[in-house]
């Protein structure tokens, strides 16, 4: 039987996870944002094609969308929801599936 002493800790313990998991997210956001920036001006400078562009924008958007679950209720890795993408998934960065 848990205590109140107990309960209270747990919270805390809770509160620091989620301050935690906010933080990686936007760790990861910023460097999506940078690898944006990276992927534009190699683009511009004729570095990349259309076809190589476009796959760097869909696996920039399943980072970020992945990114941002990792700070809900019950993030990727807590039980089975972690959201990874299957080789053979469509091309679509929001086809990402529970495992």
């Amino acid at each position: 039987m848990a205590t109140q002493r107990d309960t209270r800790g747990q919270k805390k313990i809770n509160e620091g996870q989620r301050e935690i998991n906010g933080a990686l997210c936007y760790v990861d956001w910023h460097a999506i944002k940078a690898m944006k920036a990276l992927t534009k001006a190699l683009k511009s400078a004729g570095v990349l094609t259309d076809t190589q562009l476009s796959e760097v924008k869909k696996e920039l958007g399943l980072a970020y969308y992945t990114s941002e679950n990792v700070a809900s209720i019950d993030p990727p890795g807590c039980g089975t929801n972690f959201l990874k993408k299957e080789e053979d998934e469509e091309e679509d960065p929001a086809v990402v599936r529970a495992a």
